[in-house]
């Protein structure tokens, strides 16, 4: 079809969501499925690469330990590791993997005005489509695994379109219901832990906005137990526990400590957290809270005070427990599943794979 044509077609989805009737018309014709795929043929690379073809990367090996980032180095880095421990006796902590075999890259951006003004308008369409936190508007977007795979590549580091994807990712990751689809055998979590950490190393720092949005998907990302161990994997505590340590937001900060909760039953998580200073961070936090507090002496049972500043009194009273409950909320607002034990969905056997 006409790229011009469809541009337009999709704008005036987006300008038309608005309305309930239509909305529901559009959900039922399958229509954001459709447009997913639209812009998976858009970004898809043609150009194959042949998967006998020797692998340029074969020379390098991955190495695993505990806790702490995989790290990538030669086969002649790693003989001079080993030989350096075996002359200390030291015994070697590592796991030592081949990465996969890297086929063709997967997806392009495109450069022709009329199919850089249909990804554009893609993307508007999808950020009006996602704000609605529609369970079924994430199933269509996630598009069987190609649609976010799609918003992953257009997050890329120094991508034209990396603002408006995160925004739509982070529109997904607050939907409880798109939880199940998000950072799941893929590599959301770890990309996006990637691009929160090197933001001072790119051509194009991430800005507040983009930060916030990178840190709304691993938060809340984080009630998934195999994107928990990503996360830990990815090295991003410290980033995350520094944020909690400086924020002034109370809602970053709520969302920050319902993601260290979800850790609670993970040994190798809390070990990591511990030794970063997880422990400051929360004596931090509860002497700000504490700092905030009004105290007031007077007692209520004192014979000289009358009736009516008996009442005044605990009427003050009574509303400094309200606020402290609403405090209280914001912490506890993103705990969905805290019933006094882990849902389903939050194993402390977290996986990597």
């Amino acid at each position: 079809a006409n790229q011009t044509v469809l541009t337009m077609a999709i704008r005036s989805i987006r300008l038309m969501w608005n309305s309930k009737k239509f909305r529901s018309e559009i959900l039922s014709y399958g229509s954001i499925y459709k447009i997913m795929v639209i812009l998976y043929k858009v970004l898809k690379n043609h150009e194959r690469i042949d998967d006998d073809e020797e692998d340029p990367d074969s020379d390098v090996v991955i190495l695993k330990r505990h806790n702490e980032p995989d790290r990538a180095i030669t086969k002649e880095q790693l003989s001079r590791i080993i030989e350096q421990m075996n002359k200390q006796d030291v015994e070697i902590s590592y796991e030592i993997t081949r990465p996969e075999k890297k086929k063709d890259v997967e997806f392009i951006m495109p450069t022709e005005k009329e199919k850089l003004e249909l990804v554009s308008g893609i993307l508007k369409c999808l950020l009006s489509l996602t704000a609605s936190h529609s369970a079924q508007v994430a199933h269509s977007v996630y598009a069987n695994g190609f649609g976010i795979t799609c918003l992953m590549f257009l997050a890329g580091e120094n991508n034209r379109f990396r603002t408006v994807s995160l925004n739509i990712i982070s529109n997904l990751s607050s939907n409880t219901q798109a939880q199940e689809y998000l950072g799941i055998n893929n590599d959301l979590v770890s990309n996006v832990a990637t691009l929160l950490l090197n933001s001072d190393q790119l051509d194009k720092p991430l800005d507040l906005s983009e930060t916030k949005f990178c840190i709304n998907i691993l938060c809340l990302s984080s009630e998934n137990a195999c994107n928990r161990g990503k996360l830990r994997r990815s090295g991003a505590f410290k980033s995350l526990l520094s944020i909690a340590h400086k924020t002034s937001c109370e809602k970053e900060l709520a969302l920050l400590i319902f993601t260290f909760y979800q850790f609670r039953f993970d040994q190798l998580s809390l070990d990591s957290l511990l030794e970063l200073g997880f422990i400051d961070v929360i004596i931090k936090v509860l002497a700000d809270l504490i700092e905030k507090k009004e105290v007031d002496h007077i007692k209520f049972d004192d014979p000289s005070l009358d009736d009516e500043r008996k009442e005044e009194q605990k009427q003050k009273q009574r509303k400094r427990s309200n606020v402290d409950l609403q405090n209280y909320s914001n912490y506890s607002k993103y705990m969905r599943y805290d019933s006094g034990s882990p849902s389903s969905s939050s194993s402390g056997y977290a996986s990597v794979q």
